[in-house]
């Protein structure tokens, strides 16, 4: 039989009132039952009558019994008359013998000279004396059980103690917890004390210290009620036969992460992590309870500042990351909340812009879906221009550019992009991607999308990345346009050439998302040839007409090379003495000189082509 055991201190909590109900004697037990005036056989005195047996009366009815029956005790040491069938019955109540036989209870018994009058006092009145045995050096309890004891409930020797615990299941229960210490389980008498019920298997009786044992009936949680903090009562036993609710320090302890300390005048409950006190109670009584009249708890909020939102606040609204790296290294202790709860000061302090995923478009033609953006140049070129745009063909990745003078040139430039698409691959614009500015979104673009039966997607306002494949093409072609002007020391203004030179490279170089393959070769079906290629900016001979020098003067002029015109199949030469750009075929290059490298000029730089916003803007 499983117990839970309980030591000395439990004692006062249980309720250990005998059974005060006696059998009456059974005719079917012969030997438990005294010779009756019915009965069979002779007697002194002469009679005839019915009976089963032989008796001292004779045959019939005759007077009880002369000997008296020895007296009757229950479990709670409280003599309870006989009330056996006997008819005739005279002089004082008779008792009978205890029902556990021992010699020092029959030693007892027969040591009283003559029988009592009235039952004694079911509650100890008189200071009485207790034997002189080793039990007096034990505890209020007695001495300990030994095993025979505990293991056999007819086996055991009664002590006044059940006498006294008696005398208080008298008096209505209490309804105050009260701490123990040596309680392994908390216990309570009622069933309304718990907010979950349920049958218990595992345990089915309490032993206390002298091996009495009380049954469980169930157990159950329940979470101590306001205006305590709400502490979680885990496993609570109900035995109806407790007079006081316990509740075990250990289990406590463990269950909620608290510490209490003791002292004279009550105790104290702190949270363990933190030191924070919880509870305060006094006591003035030999016990330590639960008392509603507590000098102080603390609320309910309080309590709940050790939760894992509170932790969050506290330590400047980290992500949850951080509060499990705490709590898994024991450094904080959170409540049992899975999940922080929405928290609108780190929306409001620590917002971000939400990631975007890859696009998954895939076009089966060219000119399925056309990309374009502006970029603004903070630097004005020696053309006269303050902005380039971009258009970008989403299947081939072809890429063309146009420097302009005002952004009311957007519109212009995209119908003749768009005329020359058609007239030189038989092919209309689908689909035009491009972003929110006011130079895409007007009247004109809508108009003429309309007609041609064309799709016009914006991107969200200030949601750049939405045209992402413009965004990135720019920052691709800047990067090469930076690299040039530094390479060849070419002053900024002259950003609108390199444009071009960038633009070129780029349509003929590998593309690592079209398998490497050159976007010239996948829209025009031809590769594109390399050996025509010279150094930007390094230094060039263009030869000079016969038709405009005379025989002795010079054949050339040092000039700088600044790319590949779009309209002749030849190198564009910039003439440093009458500063005038020469486009000839019949160029000597020496691509290891760069003559603006040589000429006294300031530093340049090229901050302008970084992608992040100029300071000037």
């Amino acid at each position: 039989m499983d117990s839970i055991m309980l030591n000395s201190s439990s004692a006062t909590a249980l309720n250990v009132a005998a059974n005060t109900h006696q059998e009456p004697y059974s005719h079917h037990n012969k030997s438990d039952r005294p010779e009756s005036s019915r009965g069979r056989g002779r007697s002194s005195i002469r009679g005839r009558g019915r009976g089963l047996g032989r008796s001292t009366s004779g045959r019939g009815r005759g007077p009880p019994p002369s000997h008296n029956p020895s007296p009757q005790w229950t479990i709670g040491w409280v003599p309870v008359p006989n009330t056996g069938p006997s008819l005739h019955q005279s002089g004082p109540r008779q008792w009978t013998s205890p029902q556990w036989p021992s010699p020092q209870t029959q030693q007892w018994v027969n040591s009283q000279a003559a029988p009592w009058t009235a039952p004694p006092c079911p509650y100890p009145s008189v200071q009485t004396p207790r034997p002189k045995t080793a039990s007096n050096f034990a505890g209020i309890l007695g001495a300990a059980p030994t095993p025979s004891q505990v293991n056999s409930e007819t086996a055991y020797q009664p002590t006044d103690i059940e006498q006294a615990l008696y005398t208080m299941s008298l008096n209505p229960p209490d309804n105050n917890w009260y701490m123990d210490t040596g309680a392994t389980s908390h216990m309570t008498n009622g069933a309304g004390n718990l907010s979950s019920y349920s049958k218990n298997q595992s345990f089915n009786r309490i032993t206390v210290g002298n091996g009495f044992q009380i049954p469980i009936l169930d157990s159950g949680h329940t979470t101590l009620p306001p205006p305590y903090p709400p502490l979680q009562l885990k496993y609570v036993l109900h035995s109806p036969s407790l007079i006081k609710n316990l509740l075990s320090v250990r289990q406590l302890t463990t269950d909620n992460n608290i510490s209490i300390e003791f002292d004279p005048f009550g105790f104290l409950v702190k949270d363990y992590q933190t030191r924070i006190p919880i509870l305060r109670c006094d006591s003035t009584g030999p016990l330590y309870p639960l008392s509603s009249s507590a000098a102080f708890t603390t609320s309910v909020s309080t309590f709940a500042a050790l939760s894992q939102d509170r932790w969050h606040h506290r330590l400047g609204h980290p992500g949850p990351s951080i509060l499990s790296s705490l709590k898994n290294n024991k450094f904080i202790h959170c409540g049992s909340s899975s999940s922080l709860k929405f928290c609108q000061s780190c929306v409001l302090g620590k917002q971000v812009k939400q990631p975007f995923v890859s696009s998954l478009n895939i076009t089966f033609m060219p000119f399925d879906i056309i990309h374009s953006d502006l970029w603004t140049s903070p630097v004005l070129s020696n053309g006269g221009h303050h902005y380039y745009i971009l258009f970008l063909d989403d299947f081939s990745n072809l890429l063309w550019t146009y420097p302009l003078t005002h952004k009311s040139q957007v519109f212009p430039i995209f119908k003749q992009c768009s005329i020359h698409l058609k007239t030189q691959f038989e092919r209309d614009i689908k689909c035009f991607q491009c972003d929110n500015g006011t130079e895409y979104a007007n009247t004109n673009f809508n108009n003429y999308c309309i007609q041609n039966g064309m799709t016009f997607r914006f991107s969200c306002p200030h949601t750049s990345p939405q045209n992402g494949k413009a965004e990135r093409k720019i920052r691709s072609i800047n990067n090469i346009i930076r690299t040039l002007l530094a390479h060849s020391s070419v002053p900024p203004s002259f950003w609108h050439h390199a444009l071009q030179m960038a633009t070129y490279i780029h349509n003929i170089l590998p593309n690592k998302t079209k398998s490497y393959s050159t976007p010239t070769s996948i829209l025009y079906q031809s590769q594109p040839t390399y050996q025509h290629l010279r150094v930007f900016g390094c230094l060039c001979f263009p030869l000079t007409p016969s038709s405009t020098i005379h025989k002795l003067e010079n054949r050339s002029s040092p000039c700088v090379f600044l790319g590949y015109p779009s309209n002749h199949r030849g190198y564009k030469c910039y003439n440093l003495s009458s500063r005038k750009i020469v486009i000839s075929r019949h160029v000597v290059f020496n691509e290891d000189v760069f003559p603006f490298s040589s000429q006294p000029q300031t530093p340049q730089t090229y901050q302008f082509l970084s992608s992040d916003p100029h300071p000037f803007f």
